[in-house]
């Protein structure tokens, strides 16, 4: 058992101070088998201590599979995985040499292989392909760690992997009461603190499994249950550039101007949450069958004030003469100042005179699940002869829903919009800094008035208000059966699988104009936010107010009661692929390596179907589906293994396979 106690900073990792009871328990023993040595060496002539040591004979499986393994692979030790401070998949896997992530607000997320892109790595969970919530695009974070025995990373495509896998593959190898000796309990829990904020973090795991021997052979069982639940502040600002047309003044050719600054600042609740149950039947040393479940869901609760300052709201007025100009700084112009290198503004410091502020309060309920259940077989007959079978059924779901979003823009009139000085010098810090704007006749100009410290001091109406309910299903079946042949020094393999994936995207959305948003929420945003101090830590040059979740919940319940949803009838569709696959594969084993070659055959068909949401509310059924070209594709990956010495390999592995076209282009999907 593993009490863990965390205190964790912002943006640095966590630090856990844990212990083992085991220790209690080894001093225990040690001195009880000092107390009782005289005895024992009268009766025994000698006394015999031996321990176990979990984690270090643990890497040294690990370490034994990737030295035997025909390909390049890396392998994250099971209880390694078990009691590091990891939450997810794509945490524990980084840890791995050779293995690169992709983070969001700080938290692992994607994983890269051999530098490539996060689309060309491919998840299992036991040897199948699991298609991520998201699609082609396999998301790790929302993967509970404890789910797993061990993860299994290979970096060499072989032909018994499909052919999507460009990169490598993920597989995770779910726990099995066969991993224990009898009866296993194992928990952890932990508590942490987010300096930003100062939000909490929970983390709790369960692990109980047994084993009996019955007159059909051994069974074993297993249950295991995780919780993850993690609250944060973060903030953050983009500055996104452009070239402007209309400058054209000398030196314009490396002159890129920041058409919006934007912050936004996140109030977060992040949760893992997961449930697992395996069986195994092992009839005799030759035969095994398991069945095994796993249910895992992904929330991300984020309330996000979003602040964007329209810099080249009046490009068009300023002026595309080409000739040299004088560049002092002049503080009544006629333009706003945007890209105008005559009233002494850079791309890097500049003021520009009545902006307008583009602000959104947007509140989402994001829900991503992942449900497997494997049922498979293992069987060994003479002559080196063996036969493994899977059939699986996966159904993910992405919840993008948004309970709502309000949008608030400044009027027309100049003089109630600010007038912002900008420093990009600091590309590590975007500083804005905002002021009243005054009109000057006699040519019509503007200035600069007195500054201004809270942004919501600006007059910006209410613009308008959305409600959006999405989710995206994908049911997926595999059957696969593989015969392998082992020889003296080599192994034979041929294999056939079947995939058959559909995924449903199912959009609904209440879009209100400024009048209709009027009557669920307030005109005036200091009636629709909290008076709270800001939660983050990057100076952004002034205050703000949070808005308040409650109204924002109670004003998209108001919505709903009032006006109906509209599909996206742009988003909603059916798309299904299926895939028809078989392989040959040998393996021959040399003093120095081995060598791995072979051929995979692929046959995919496509359908796909643009639909209004009417029909999907209604009965669920599309008309028939219309069929795409079947394509059939080869591929003919190999690898050469060296060991160059008890610690270390080469791998040289060229092989073909196939990036294919994210779910969303094969329908013709329009926007996201």
């Amino acid at each position: 058992m593993q009490h863990s106690f965390i205190r964790q900073r912002a943006g640095v990792p966590s630090v856990r101070l844990a212990l083992a009871c085991g220790i209690a328990g080894w001093a225990l023993a040690s001195t009880q088998a000092m107390a009782q040595a005289p005895a024992a060496e009268e009766d025994m002539g000698a006394i015999v201590v031996t321990g176990t040591r979990p984690i270090a004979e643990s890497e040294a499986a690990a370490l034994e599979i990737q030295k035997n393994w025909d390909s390049l692979v890396t392998v994250a030790a099971s209880d390694s995985v078990g009691r590091l401070p990891d939450q997810n998949i794509a945490q524990a896997a980084s840890r791995l040499p050779g293995i690169s992530v992709e983070r969001d607000q700080g938290q692992a997320r994607y994983i890269n292989l051999r530098g490539a892109p996060k689309t060309w790595t491919t998840l299992s969970f036991d040897g199948i392909n699991v298609v991520s919530p998201e699609g082609r695009d396999a998301r790790f974070d929302s993967i509970p760690s404890a789910i797993a025995g061990k993860i299994i990373v290979s970096k060499a495509v072989t032909p018994d992997m499909p052919g999507e896998t460009v990169a490598g593959n993920v597989n995770v190898i779910t726990r099995s009461a066969f991993d224990y000796d009898g009866f296993h309990l194992a928990g952890k829990g932990g508590l942490g603190f987010a300096e930003l904020g100062d939000k909490k973090e929970y983390e709790g795991a369960l692990v109980v499994s047994d084993r009996f021997q019955t007159g059909i052979g051994e069974i074993g069982v297993l249950l295991s249950g995780s919780y993850y639940e993690r609250n944060m502040v973060t903030d953050n600002f983009e500055t996104d550039y452009e070239r402007v047309s209309q400058d054209q003044r000398p030196g314009n050719t490396t002159r890129f101007w920041a058409h919006e600054a934007e912050n936004k600042l996140y109030r977060l609740t992040r949760k893992n949450w997961s449930v697992s149950g395996r069986v195994d039947w092992k009839p005799d040393e030759a035969n095994s069958i398991s069945l095994r479940s796993v249910y895992t869901i992904f929330t991300d609760d984020e309330a996000r004030d979003n602040y964007r300052f329209d810099l080249d709201d009046r490009q068009s007025d300023l002026s595309n003469g080409s000739a040299a100009c004088p560049t002092a700084v002049n503080t009544m112009p006629t333009t706003t100042g945007y890209a105008d290198v005559c009233i002494g503004n850079t791309p890097q410091k500049g003021t520009i005179y009545g902006i307008d502020i583009r602000q959104r309060s947007t509140l989402r309920a994001f829900r991503q699940s992942i449900f497997t259940n494997t049922l498979a077989g293992d069987h060994e007959f003479a002559d080196g002869w063996k036969l493994s079978w899977v059939g699986n059924y996966t159904e993910s779901k992405d919840d993008r829903s948004i309970v709502g979003e309000a949008t608030w823009d400044s009027p027309s009139t100049r003089t109630l919009r600010p007038t912002v000085a900008y420093d990009f010098s600091d590309p590590n810090l975007s500083r804005l800094t905002l002021y009243r704007t005054l009109q000057l006749a006699s040519p019509t100009r503007y200035t600069a008035g007195a500054q201004v410290t809270a942004v919501d001091d600006f007059t910006k109406p209410l613009s308008g208000f959305t409600v959006l309910d999405a989710v995206d299903t994908t049911k997926a079946y595999t059957g696969r059966l593989v015969v392998a042949r082992e020889l003296e020094h080599a192994t034979l393999k041929a294999g056939f699988q079947y995939d058959r994936r559909t995924k449903t995207a199912d959009e609904q959305q209440i879009t209100l104009n400024a009048a209709q948003a009027a009557t669920v929420l307030p005109t005036d945003y200091n009636q629709f936010s909290i008076d709270r101090k800001f939660l983050g830590k990057i100076p952004m040059g002034y205050t703000f107010r949070y808005f308040d979740t409650d109204k924002m919940r109670a004003a998209s319940e108001a919505a709903q009661a009032a006006y109906a949803f509209a599909p996206n009838t742009g988003n909603n569709y059916r798309v299904r692929e299926e895939v028809l696959a078989g392989f040959l594969m040998g393996t021959v084993h040399y003093d120095w390596g081995s060598v791995v070659g072979g051929v995979r055959v692929e046959h995919v068909k496509n359908h796909a179907l643009r639909s209004p949401r009417s029909r999907l509310s209604a009965d669920r059924r599309f008309p028939r589906l219309k069929r795409g070209n079947p394509a059939r594709r080869w591929h003919s990956p190999a690898c050469t293994s060296i060991t160059i010495s008890t610690t270390a390999r080469s791998c040289a592995s060229p092989s073909t396979a196939v990036r294919r076209a994210p779910i969303t282009i094969r329908c013709g999907r329009t926007s996201s």
